[in-house]
This record gives C-alpha cells, sequence and structure tokens, in this order.
C-alpha cells in the first residue's frame, strides 16, 4: 500500500493500518534533526482531559493492529490505554523540545477516530418487535431485559430514531467503547438486524496521530493534512518522536509531502489552553529578557560562548556570541533559545515572540 493511500484512507481493514503505520515510521525515521531529553511519563490532568478521546482511539487502533482477542471486548483495557497515554504525556512533558509546542499548542494535532471509538452508533431494527416502541418514542429502556442490560451498563441514550429505507436508532454515551463490539452485542437479540458507527466529517479531517509499539520503545508520529480533505487529503506534514521505556523522549524529525503549490498551513496559536512551556533551564543568575519579545532578546548572568536560536521545527535560524540577539525579522511564534557557557554547560530556554 502506498503512502498516500495509507494517510487518506480512513476505511482501513485491522492488516492494513499495520502496514501503514510502519511504512510511516520506516519513513520519517530516516529524516535527521534528532534530539534527545530525558521526560516524564506522568500524566497531566489538562492532557488527559484534551486528549482523552485520543487515547482511546488509538489504544482501540492498537488492539486491532494487534488483533488480539481484546477485540471482543466492548471496554477498552486500562492497559492499551495506559501505554499510549504515558507516552503523550512523555512528549507533552518534554518542554525544552520546541516540536513539543509546535504539535500540542500550535497545531493542537489529535487522532482521527478511524474506529469511533466515542461517535454515536445505528442499531438498524425490526419494528415489528415490541421492545423498538419505547426507541422510537426516544426512551432508552425497553422492557427487553438484554436490550436495557447493555444500555444499563454502557449509560446509553437513545439520541434518535429514524424510519425509512433503514430503520435504526442512534445511541450515545460518554464513556468511549469499542463500538463494533457492542454492535455485535446487540445483534444477539431477536428484533436487531445490524450496525454502524455514526462517522461523519469534522472540522479536524486532516489531522492525525499514529502510534505505533516496537519493542519497549513508543512512537509517535503528529501528521496535519491539507488540500481537498474531504475526498482525502493530498499533502501532508508529520513529526516523529519516539518514547523509551524510561520516558526519554527522542525527536526523529519532520517531513513533508507537498504537491503542487500548496504551502504548510499556518497554525491558529495558541489553540489549546495548554501552558505554553516558556521554562528556563537556569544557570545561577542567567536571565533572559524581556520574554515575550518583540524582537530583541538579552541574555545576562553568563559567559556564553555562542548562543542559538530554533524554531518550532527546530531549525537553527541564529547562532551569536553576543549577549544580545535580534530575531526581529523571525515570525510570531516559539522559540528555543541554547546557551552554552565557557564551561561547556548548556542552559535553554523557551522564548516567545510577538
Amino acid at each position: 500500500m502506498g503512502l498516500i493511500n495509507c494517510l487518506n484512507n480512513k476505511n482501513l481493514n485491522q492488516s492494513s493500518m499495520k502496514n501503514c503505520t510502519l511504512v510511516l515510521i520506516l519513513l520519517v525515521a530516516a529524516i535527521t534533526c534528532q534530539a534527545q531529553v530525558q521526560s516524564d511519563c506522568t500524566i497531566p490532568a489538562e492532557l488527559a482531559t484534551v486528549y482523552k478521546s485520543d487515547i482511546k482511539n488509538l489504544a482501540l487502533q492498537r488492539m486491532y493492529q494487534l488483533q488480539t482477542p481484546d477485540t471482543a471486548l466492548v471496554s477498552i483495557p486500562e492497559s492499551y490505554q495506559d501505554t499510549i497515554a504515558e507516552g503523550l504525556a512523555a512528549i507533552f512533558n518534554a518542554i525544552s523540545l520546541p516540536e513539543r509546542d509546535t504539535v500540542f499548542n500550535l497545531y493542537c494535532i489529535h487522532a482521527y477516530p478511524y474506529l469511533g471509538a466515542y461517535l454515536d452508533i445505528m442499531i438498524y431494527v425490526d419494528t415489528s418487535y415490541l421492545w423498538t416502541q419505547a426507541w422510537q418514542n426516544l426512551n432508552s429502556i425497553t422492557g427487553n431485559a438484554y436490550i436495557d442490560s447493555l444500555v444499563v451498563k454502557y449509560n446509553l441514550t437513545v439520541k434518535d430514531f429514524y424510519q425509512g429505507s433503514w430503520t435504526y436508532a442512534l445511541l450515545g454515551t460518554d464513556l468511549g467503547l469499542n463500538n463494533y463490539s457492542l454492535i455485535d452485542s446487540f445483534a444477539q437479540e431477536q428484533g436487531v438486524i445490524g450496525g454502524g458507527i455514526n462517522f461523519y466529517i469534522s472540522a479536524d479531517e486532516g489531522f492525525d496521530i499514529f502510534y505505533e509499539k516496537i519493542g519497549d520503545d513508543r512512537y509517535y508520529i503528529f501528521d496535519i493534512g491539507w488540500g481537498d480533505c474531504i475526498a482525502g487529503c493530498i499533502n501532508h506534514k508529520r513529526w516523529e518522536f519516539k518514547v523509551s521505556a524510561d520516558c526519554f523522549v527522542e525527536y526523529l524529525g519532520y517531513t513533508t509531502l507537498i504537491f503542487g503549490a500548496d504551502s504548510v498551513p499556518e497554525p491558529t496559536s495558541p489553540c489549546n489552553s495548554f501552558p505554553i512551556g516558556i521554562e528556563n533551564i537556569p544557570g545561577e543568575n542567567y536571565i533572559v529578557f524581556p520574554n515575550p519579545t518583540n524582537g530583541i532578546l538579552k541574555i545576562e548572568g553568563i559567559k556564553g560562548c555562542y548562543f542559538e536560536v530554533f524554531d518550532s521545527y527546530g531549525r537553527l535560524i541564529k547562532i551569536t556570541k553576543s549577549n544580545t540577539i535580534d530575531i526581529s525579522d523571525a515570525a510570531r511564534g516559539i522559540y528555543l533559545l541554547k546557551a552554552t557557557d565557557e564551561l561547556g554547560r548548556v542552559y535553554s530556554s523557551k522564548v516567545l515572540k510577538e
């Protein structure tokens, strides 16, 4: 399967999904610009909240990639979720990496819900069965013991009922489930003809996160796509991170696929309520000011061999021995300042250019 087909196909089967992820990892891993930092796999509350849907969807995809017996479960096991969430947390907590802000704060990249963990389900019914009358009246409890046990167990609500060439109830829950297994559970009861997931085109159609685990290492690819994303995004830019078992985060670089004259879309910054991550790794009297800045930075408290400024993609845009640094020509956004002192010690600061 080709790379673009992998990225654009929203209806991958289990085998193809696994192959696509592996292809992406092998390609992006060839990009340089590597940097590795010690991080922390503790999951911040704000990350767990904003990326709750992503974590469950990625966990569900992982289950189907591995084709484990767990795909028969309606509830997604915590073990899959924890592994993915801790790796995301390590990247999120690696605030010394400019690319952390790129994916979480500048572009706010989320996973496409291929398997629809939080999407509504459609349960097709034969209305000649009396218990379906409750659903027709938008009452979730039907009087059918088996159907009601599923409704109660998974906190389901009948949101709508449609009659026509296909007659079905639209059910929803906030639990985040393996909906294919849930549909199979409903299909065991007489009166249920079948079911499906209520997929829709969202504003984040072009965004995605790919996840793979190889040995003890976890790989995350944050992807933005643009250019006719209703038909399948034509262009892509993606950033890849590797997270080790001991929570080291290695930024493996980025790659861009652009066809025609399109350019990478500008992010809306900030698009999340996350802290920007402007934090110093200080020397004893190390000061960078003003921060935010309109272009002129001053560094005090350090005798530097040299100073480097990197953009949010990890590209070096300035190197100097002067303690006054002019980045007036740089676009507004987040930059990383690295200062190397006369003893070879390295200090870093996030800088916000207004």
